[in-house]
């Protein structure tokens, strides 16, 4: 229906011109009517509108921002996720040298609209697919990273197990001379007979009778011996990996076959017996069954650091010294 339009003749145009409402007056008449409608879409609301439809729709509602409130949630956890995937692949498992975790199997295992037929009946399908969607995302996105953080802590436990059994610091605390001027590894002339040149698969550390003598690694004390013409009183340890390491012409000895020892920890105390000249612990190192030179595996640490080292595996840093005693051979 089409508004009615009034006119006036104007004695001074001499023409009919339209009746215009003022836009104030306009303002009010539309801002009545709907002061009125929204006074009666509340009335209605308040007094005529069912209990049961009031509580739907306000259920309704709440479970609209809980879902959009739960989308926010999972963006934020598939955020979270990827960063520690990035972590992983860039800082881990480049450090332990693992292979990163490729492109496909992040991203595998992702659901869609096919997987949730029964959410497209529903009035807010879109939204509740979009959200089941992300959530198998996040589900798999965890067992993945679950995944790889047990391979990186067995991976970890182990590189650490390696580190220490590698025998890496000298097995005497003071040294009288540096170890490039020992009787090191290398052809020398045999101490007994000047004229004789042989090889020397080790390290001679000279040292007063009784210092201590300690473990250059975790390990296994693999065997205890006495040999009057050769080593004398001596120790192998087994430290696993290919490495050995051998302690001879002991005075006497502070360890047992079979005992796991720490790196550090004394196993015996210096002295001269068997084909020596002159109180020294003669030092071996075994990288798969092959002699190798102990000087690769003296680390160049600081008397503080070794001192850390052995207060850990033996709880203290006095150490009496022992003298040789007679022991039996075996």
């Amino acid at each position: 229906m089409t508004q009615k339009k009034y006119f006036f003749y104007n004695s001074k145009t001499l023409q009919f011109e339209e009746v215009k409402t003022p836009l104030l007056k306009k303002l009010l008449k539309y801002g009545s009517v709907l002061s009125l409608l929204t006074i009666y879409i509340w009335l209605t609301w308040s007094f005529f509108t069912p209990k049961f439809i009031k509580e739907y729709i306000a259920q309704k509602s709440f479970l609209k921002k809980r879902i959009q409130k739960s989308n926010k949630d999972l963006d934020q956890m598939t955020f979270a996720l990827n960063s520690l995937m990035t972590r992983d692949n860039d800082l881990y498992r480049s450090k332990l040298e693992l292979n990163k975790i490729d492109e496909s199997t992040w991203e595998g295992g992702v659901g869609g609209v096919e997987r949730n037929p029964e959410l497209q009946r529903l009035t807010d399908s879109k939204t509740l697919v979009e959200m089941s969607q992300k959530m198998s995302e996040v589900k798999h996105k965890l067992a993945v990273v679950s995944e790889s953080q047990d391979v990186l802590i067995a991976k970890a436990s182990s590189e650490e197990h390696k580190t220490m059994a590698i025998p890496l610091i000298r097995p005497v605390l003071y040294l009288k001379r540096s170890i490039q001027k020992m009787s090191g590894f290398g052809m020398r002339r045999d101490p007994f007979n000047p004229n004789v040149w042989q090889m020397h698969y080790g390290i001679d550390f000279a040292a007063p009778t009784g210092t201590p003598i300690f473990a250059t690694g975790n390990g296994v004390v693999a065997r205890i011996e006495h040999k009057a013409n050769g080593y004398g009183l001596n120790v192998v340890v087994d430290h696993g990996f290919g490495y050995k390491t051998l302690y001879a012409h002991m005075s006497s000895i502070a360890t047992t076959v079979g005992k796991k020892v720490k790196r550090g920890e004394i196993i015996g105390f210096v002295g001269s017996t068997g084909h020596s000249t002159a109180p020294h612990l003669h030092y071996e190192v075994f990288k798969n069954d092959t002699r190798v030179n102990p000087s690769s595996y003296c680390s160049n640490m600081t008397t503080e650091e070794y001192k850390s080292i052995i207060i850990a595996a033996n709880g203290t840093m006095s150490f009496a010294p022992k003298n040789s005693r007679k022991r039996k051979r075996r």
